[in-house]
């Protein structure tokens, strides 16, 4: 049975002040009796509160989706084994910012820091076993 494991995300910084080099990589697994059947593969990032962050939803949050050209998966032919992948992508820094805003402190009298928010951001791999289909010839109509 196919499977996704040991999924672990890097962000660094991007080309640009204003991006991030975000890497997702993965294992898959195809076992033999998966051997030549097709596999969409989806990569997305969410963002999510940990429990002592007291601000927004404590539900998982979405913030991308990784593209393939002008698709949202991936299309993989399955070999029987395992092989590590990586995806990675420049994202705009302000798509990663789940938690907008920055606290204030004051460290003297008329002195203020910013503080931005912290965030906290994972990947999630999907690899979901493309429908069997078949289709008919086309028919010309003319009305």
């Amino acid at each position: 049975m196919a499977s996704v494991g040991n999924v672990e995300l890097s962000v660094s910084q991007g080309s640009q002040e204003s991006t991030r080099k975000v890497g997702v990589s993965f294992d898959l697994h195809f076992a033999a009796v998966d051997a030549g059947k097709r596999f969409r593969l989806i990569v997305m990032l969410f963002g999510e509160n940990l429990p002592d962050d007291d601000r927004g939803p404590a539900s998982p949050q979405w913030l991308y989706t990784f593209l393939f050209g002008n698709s949202r998966h991936r299309l993989l032919i399955a070999e029987a084994g395992t092989s590590r992948l990586e995806e990675t992508r420049e994202i705009n820094r302000s798509t990663l910012d789940e938690d907008p805003g920055f606290d204030l402190i004051r460290t003297e009298v008329d002195t203020w820091i910013r503080f931005p928010h912290k965030d906290e951001v994972y990947a999630q791999v999907t690899l979901i076993p493309e429908p069997c289909q078949s289709r008919s010839e086309t028919v010309e109509l003319i009305f």
